[in-house]
């Protein structure tokens, strides 16, 4: 049988851009995600569904990415601190 992991989870949709804002800019930032995970973890969630973050043109909200290379580092960053608390990523 296939491994039904989302039947138990609970799912967390997170827009990264209003979540948390790190460096006083007005817009929230991976740094501001990564400061606030284990705050995430302590409410019970054990998935976190990243709505889509790429530098975009929003003419199809956000899902038109324009350049995907800026942005992996910092992803991957907060994807390992995800994985350290044992929790789910999922990106859009």
């Amino acid at each position: 049988m296939a491994d039904l992991w989302y039947k138990n989870a609970i799912v967390y949709s997170l827009d990264v851009e209003t979540f948390m804002d790190s460096d006083g800019d007005g817009m929230g930032d991976f740094q501001g995600l990564t400061q606030r995970l284990n705050y995430l973890s302590g409410l019970g969630i054990t998935c976190l569904w990243l709505l889509p973050f790429y530098p975009s043109p929003n003419r199809d909200n956000g899902y038109d990415v324009m350049d995907y290379y800026n942005v992996v580092s910092d992803a991957e960053l907060v994807i390992l601190a995800i994985q350290k608390l044992d929790m789910l990523s999922y990106l859009s």
